[in-house]
């Protein structure tokens, strides 16, 4: 990962996840966001981030315990991945950085 691997992410009221059967979804709770008519469908990947995240863990913190639980993953594809989520978790506003970051 790059400069932002120490940083530390937290997730917002605007979103509960939800287990439905084998599925992992964000509801969007808050009227203000964009995307309120959205479901969020997060697979394994995008569920062990927000998992992560929503426990205090930073990026460098969630893409050591994704190494370890995703051994088949190359560290590229878990760096990408992991960048590539946090991305799009911030800016349908699921997460934000943590002041002082």
């Amino acid at each position: 990962m790059d400069r932002k691997s120490a940083q530390k992410y937290a997730t917002t009221s605007n979103y509960v996840l939800r287990k439905i059967a084998d599925e992992s979804i964000l509801v969007p709770v808050s009227p203000q966001l964009k995307n309120r008519d959205c479901l969020f469908v997060l697979n394994a990947t995008g569920f062990a981030i927000y998992s992560g995240i929503k426990s205090g863990l930073s990026a460098a913190e969630v893409e050591k315990m994704m190494l370890d639980s995703f051994e088949d993953a190359s560290p590229e594809t878990i760096s990408t991945d992991i960048e590539t989520l946090l991305s799009q978790m911030l800016e349908i506003e699921a997460i934000h950085v943590c002041p002082g970051n």
